[in-house]
């Protein structure tokens, strides 16, 4: 199998990675408009870089490709490889907004080409085990849900603070996450109400925000994000009526009280990592010709919900799915 990236930023080091510890696949070339990208690239990875996604396509012949570029590229870049029969794993967010993103689901529909979301929280070992306790039945009908992904990290001189090239802020940028994870382990959201603000006062975007979802099976959700806090407590929590589980990202800590018990369990995990396992998944999909396991479907439900936050907190209403 041969495999590509477009875009050669930070994350595309993450993706590279994970091609790499895999057999059966050929890392054929990178495709980045910055001349000084494609030299890096070409110096660290050893192969052809291209300025465009279609020399990319037409000179390398890769069978799916990895897009790591800014979200204001991804609907273009996603929709050329998809009608090219070239399958996506497309870095989050989806795009920089749901109109962008049902184009792109379109496409793959249209085509019949893989897309997949890099939600790579999903893969990370101990929510893969909260998932597992969950699906068996050992937190009972779930209540609640909180999560925090924050620190400090200063985003005004990057893209991400681009309002046109990210299409939001913390929001979008890290919260996308938890608003996956709360699929994910929860439910499809049936309302949103956010709050977006720049409280350091240096973005054109949001570095902080919180949104308050409800699930269409009723429970509730609490999710926030900072850029500008100094340390944070990453932390995922899930309560149940008869279970709960905790997974502390700082310490590396995960525990589960089971249905029938009073002692919190300490989970330990072990194996590759998320980045590995996600573009383990992509790969195997691919291969197999199956469905990959976090769809366009699922980035498209994950913009729906941040738009609905942006809306809420410019609106100071809460806002129906």
């Amino acid at each position: 199998m041969r495999v590509g990236i477009i875009g050669a930023g930070g994350i595309s080091r993450e993706h590279k990675r994970g091609y790499d510890q895999l057999e059966g696949v050929e890392f054929v070339g990178v495709a980045d408009p910055s001349a000084q990208s494609r030299q890096c690239a070409e110096q660290d990875w050893g192969v052809t870089a291209y300025e465009t996604a279609a020399e990319l396509i037409e000179k390398a012949k890769p069978d799916a490709v990895s897009i790591c570029s800014p979200p204001k590229f991804h609907k273009d870049l996603a929709i050329e490889c998809l009608k090219a029969g070239v399958a996506v794993l497309c870095e989050k967010p989806m795009a920089r907004n749901a109109v962008e993103a049902a184009e792109m689901q379109k496409a793959a529909v249209d085509s019949g080409t893989p897309l997949m979301m890099a939600f790579c929280h999903r893969f990370h070992p101990p929510v893969m085990k909260v998932k597992e306790a969950i699906e068996n039945g050992d937190l009972g009908k779930i209540l609640m849900f909180r999560n925090r992904f924050g620190g400090k990290q200063d985003m005004s001189q990057r893209w991400f603070g681009d309002p046109d090239l990210a299409g939001g802020g913390e929001m979008m940028d890290t919260s996308v996450h938890s608003v996956d994870l709360f699929r994910f382990l929860v439910g499809d959201a049936k309302w949103v109400t956010g709050a977006a603000a720049d409280l350091a006062g240096i973005y054109k975007v949001e570095d902080s925000g919180i949104m308050v979802v409800g699930a269409v099976n009723g429970a509730l959700a609490v999710i926030e994000g900072s850029w500008s806090t100094p340390a944070s407590q990453n932390t995922v929590e899930i309560y149940g009526y008869e279970g709960a589980a905790t997974v502390n990202y700082n310490t590396g800590q995960t525990q589960i009280l089971r249905k029938g018990s009073h002692e919190w369990e300490n989970i330990e995990t072990d194996g590759p990592d998320r980045f590995v396992r996600e573009v383990a998944a992509f790969v195997n999909a691919v291969k197999t010709k199956t469905a990959p396991p976090i769809t366009g479907a699922d980035g498209l439900a994950a913009s729906l919900i941040l738009d609905a936050a942006y809306k809420s907190s410019k609106e100071g209403v809460r806002v129906e799915l």
